[in-house]
C-alpha cells in the first residue's frame, strides 16, 4: 500500500466500514422485497387455545407448497387470556386465513359478517341455516393433539371471509379452503 493511502486509512477506516455496511444492508433490503411472498403466497391460521408446538406450521406448509403457499404463519391465543377477546377480533378476524375455535366462541360470533359460507366439506358447523366451518373430527383433533392443546370442547374451523385466500368473490386463490380440507381429515 501506498503511504498516503495508509494514511488516510488510517484516519478514515469508519467511511470504509459505513459504506460496507450500507452497501449489505441495502442488498438485504432490496433482496427481501423483490422476494417476500405475495399475500396469496402466505397462509394465516389463528388457533384458539394453546399451540404445544409450533412445527405445525411447516408441516402444513409441506403440503400446501403444491398450491403455490411460500408461508404458513400460527397465530394463538388462549380464551381464558385477558386480551383474547381483543387478538380474536382484530388478528383473527382480520389478519388471518383460516380459524380454528370452540364451537362456544364460535357461537358468539357473527359468522355471517365474519366467514365465509363452506358447503362440502364434512360436519358443518351452521348459524341461522348457513354452514360457515367444518367440526374438527375426533381422529383429527387427536392427531393435531401433538401441536394443539385442545380442550374438551368441540372445535370447528372457518374461513375469514375478508381473507386474500378465502377463495370468495374478488379475492385471490382458495388455497384456505385447501389448508381447510387438510386440517379436517388430518391424521
Amino acid at each position: 500500500m501506498s503511504k498516503k493511502f495508509s494514511q488516510r486509512f488510517y484516519y478514515d477506516w469508519v467511511l470504509y466500514v459505513a459504506v460496507a455496511l450500507v452497501s449489505v444492508a441495502l442488498w438485504y433490503i432490496a433482496f427481501g422485497l423483490f422476494n417476500a411472498p405475495t399475500p396469496a403466497e402466505t397462509l394465516y391460521v389463528f388457533f384458539a387455545g394453546t399451540v404445544t408446538d409450533t412445527s405445525v406450521s411447516g408441516e402444513a406448509l409441506e403440503n400446501m407448497k403444491p398450491y403455490g403457499v411460500r408461508v404458513v404463519e400460527l397465530n394463538y391465543c388462549d380464551p381464558a387470556d385477558g386480551v383474547f377477546d381483543t387478538k380474536y377480533k382484530v388478528v383473527a378476524l382480520n389478519a388471518c386465513d383460516i380459524v380454528i375455535l370452540p364451537v362456544s366462541i364460535a357461537d358468539k360470533t357473527d359468522c355471517k359478517s365474519t366467514f365465509a359460507p363452506l358447503n362440502g366439506f364434512g360436519d358443518g358447523y351452521t348459524q341461522n341455516d348457513v354452514t360457515y366451518g367444518a367440526y374438527l373430527t375426533e381422529s383429527a383433533k387427536r392427531a393435531l393433539g401433538k401441536y394443539f392443546a385442545f380442550g374438551d370442547e368441540r372445535y370447528a374451523v372457518f374461513i375469514v371471509a375478508s381473507s386474500v385466500n378465502s377463495g370468495a368473490e374478488n379475492s385471490l386463490t382458495d388455497t384456505a379452503a385447501v389448508l381447510l380440507r387438510w386440517l379436517i381429515n388430518y391424521g
